[in-house]
């Protein structure tokens, strides 16, 4: 069994990760969103972690460096590698963690949007988009990390739920 640690909005602050790492020493880092994604160099110079951290986007995130860094892998759903140890996971990707299917759903919508500016520290790209999660997987998803529930997918997530419960009576 894993020793797993759960964080989200980590915003960079790679010194405080380093200390919960090594206070609570796990064996995996599932990171919600936040991340801190703005310089690569930064990134592999400051992290120091000896277990894997996978992180989806959250709306503080520079896109254009993760879009650059998915351009690496043709699979759009794949965990990506960023520097040592720290893996993006884009929205949809889904990965197998002691028996059970985690599925990664980034975005969220800044609140704070009017005080960035557009395409340096504010993206549209942050916000889930409807055909996005048209695209989730629902089917044999045990854990959800993300960094906003959106509405729309947990609505759809519930009536696909409900729809297979239909089913399986009319057909008991």
């Amino acid at each position: 069994m894993s020793k797993i640690m759960v964080i989200g909005d980590v915003h960079a602050d790679w010194e405080t990760l380093r200390q919960f790492l090594l206070l609570h020493n796990p064996t995996m880092v599932l990171s919600c969103g936040d991340f801190g994604v703005w310089d690569l160099e930064e990134m592999k110079n400051e992290i120091e972690s000896s277990c894997p951290i996978y992180f989806c986007d959250g709306n503080h995130e520079d896109y254009r460096l993760l879009a650059a860094v998915r351009k690496r892998v043709r699979n759009r759903c794949v965990a990506t590698k960023v520097v040592d140890n720290v893996y993006y996971m884009p929205r949809g990707t889904t990965r197998r963690i002691d028996d059970r299917n985690v599925l990664f759903v980034g975005g969220g919508d800044s609140i704070d949007k009017a005080f960035r500016i557009k395409g340096h520290d504010w993206f549209e790209e942050e916000t889930l988009t409807e055909m996005e999660v048209r695209k989730l997987p629902y089917k044999h998803v045990d854990v959800i990390i993300s960094h906003s529930a959106p509405d729309l997918y947990l609505n759809y997530l519930i009536y696909q739920t409900m729809a297979t419960l239909v089913i399986r009576q009319k057909n008991s």
